[in-house]
């Protein structure tokens, strides 16, 4: 679960190869509008946090992409 902020705190992020953190909406199960993007890189990120633009009024995706492939996902409940 995360607080609805427009900053969301991911915590530690850790990948194989250097990449991108994306947050998609996620309001109805499928991937939605992007919200933000966060780079990251090899090994342990932390305190990774994403500027989403606003608060989300729904519920969010991250997806972490190395070299453009999606590599590990997580979605949230956003505490409203």
């Amino acid at each position: 679960r995360l607080d609805s902020s427009s900053i969301l705190d991911l915590g530690i992020v850790t990948s194989d190869g250097a990449g991108v953190v994306e947050v998609y909406d996620f309001s109805r199960g499928e991937i939605g509008q992007l919200l933000g993007t966060e780079v990251i890189n090899a090994g342990a990120n932390a305190d990774v946090r994403v500027n989403v633009g606003g608060r989300p009024a729904q519920d969010v995706i991250a997806l972490l992409k190395v070299d453009g492939q999606i590599v590990a996902q997580r979605d949230f409940d956003i505490v409203r």
